[in-house]
């Protein structure tokens, strides 16, 4: 008896998960009135929007759903506070590809470039791939996450297909490898100083207008201010990306995830498709003891470890290097900022050296 009652209770609580779950995409069907423009505002500026197929995707529910999910991904719950979501990032990103030239292919793959990010972002890299890597897992799967939304019949009807977004190397304003600047890493490496207070709206003001793009090439036109940036990521590794506490975080979350999962609390399509409170809030909800145990230590992971070596520890913590070395434009020509300053280029080669070597951690209980 007690077993068949306990198999209720299972059922039961799959069936609100299930529900949930349903909630996650419900929260993606917005309605609209058509407009012939739609003016959006962002760190950088304002700027009209007047062309059909950026108004018509705007609206969609793979844009939309950008809304939900926080660019900090679980960060958001172990600091308790939210900086912005993908979708301020990424007309954020639209904007800058549109103020430096960009043609209108290129605006449609900067305001879709991080639609595949899963809930809770780049969780998703160690849930389904195991850890951090050079390339994220939203990469990975842009193309079939795209096929899988409304974007292709909006591309459409205005005459592009999904495969002219097929090859990221199309894109040189949007994406360039590190340690380039690009659209994307510009915008999310001053967006995030200016949430954390590292920078003014006057300091981004500034080295938004230093910044040119020429000759597929971005580079600065002022030593000083392509310090100003290049700095950023330094500080914003220290004190998230690459911060110990987040890498913690970021493992418990992922195998929360994946006890979900085997639990059928969870279904792929909820990470793939939905969104962080969604999918947080059905873990956090979860009677499980395993998944109980996975959101005590996501929440305490900034306490809840010391450093050790590496003859005893539970994380070696190492993840990429986010450090950018812009191009400056000199009386000699264009150079790298660590060939016109001797003490970035220090600073740079060590940062480089402690994030490939990494920390040991041991965690507490």
């Amino acid at each position: 008896m007690k077993r068949f009652a306990k198999r209720i209770l299972f059922l039961f609580l799959i069936s609100v998960a299930s529900f949930a779950s349903y909630q996650i995409y419900q929260k993606t069907n917005f309605s609209f009135s058509k407009k012939q423009s739609v003016t959006i505002t962002t760190i950088f500026g304002a700027t009209t929007i007047t062309e059909p197929v950026l108004l018509d995707l705007l609206q969609s529910k793979a844009v939309q759903r950008m809304k939900h999910l926080d660019q900090g991904g679980v960060s958001r719950y172990v600091q308790h506070k939210k900086l912005f979501t993908r979708y301020d990032h990424s007309l954020g990103v639209f904007y800058l590809v549109r103020f430096y030239g960009g043609d209108l292919k290129e605006q449609v793959a900067a305001l879709l470039h991080d639609v595949s990010h899963t809930a809770f972002s780049h969780v998703g890299d160690f849930v389904f791939r195991g850890k951090d890597g050079d390339r994220s897992y939203q990469d990975d799967i842009h193309m079939w996450f795209l096929s899988k939304t409304d974007v292709p019949e909006i591309l459409k009807k205005h005459g592009f297909v999904l495969n002219d977004f097929a090859n990221e190397s199309d894109f040189i304003l949007l994406e360039q490898k590190l340690p380039d600047v690009c659209a994307d890493r510009f915008e999310y490496n001053v967006r995030t100083a200016l949430c954390e207070k590292l920078i003014t709206q006057k300091d981004v003001d500034e080295i938004l207008h230093d910044l040119v793009f020429e000759n597929g090439k971005w580079f600065f036109r002022n030593v000083d201010i392509a310090k100003k940036f290049a700095n950023i990521p330094f500080a914003l590794m220290k004190m998230i990306w690459n911060a110990p506490w987040d890498y913690i975080a970021y493992n418990w979350s992922a195998k929360a995830i994946n006890l979900a999962f085997k639990k059928e609390i969870l279904s792929r399509d909820d990470m793939h498709f939905g969104v962080d409170e969604g999918v947080w809030s059905i873990l956090k909800n979860s009677k499980d003891e395993e998944i109980k145990t996975c959101i005590h230590n996501i929440l305490s992971a900034p306490y809840n470890f010391y450093f050790s070596d590496s003859s005893d520890y539970d994380y070696h913590c190492k993840n990429k290097f986010r450090g950018i070395d812009p191009l400056v434009k000199t009386k000699d020509g264009i150079k790298r900022l660590t060939e016109v300053d001797s003490h970035f280029k220090t600073l740079y080669q060590k940062e480089k050296q402690i994030i490939a070597r990494g920390w040991f951690l041991k965690q507490i209980s």
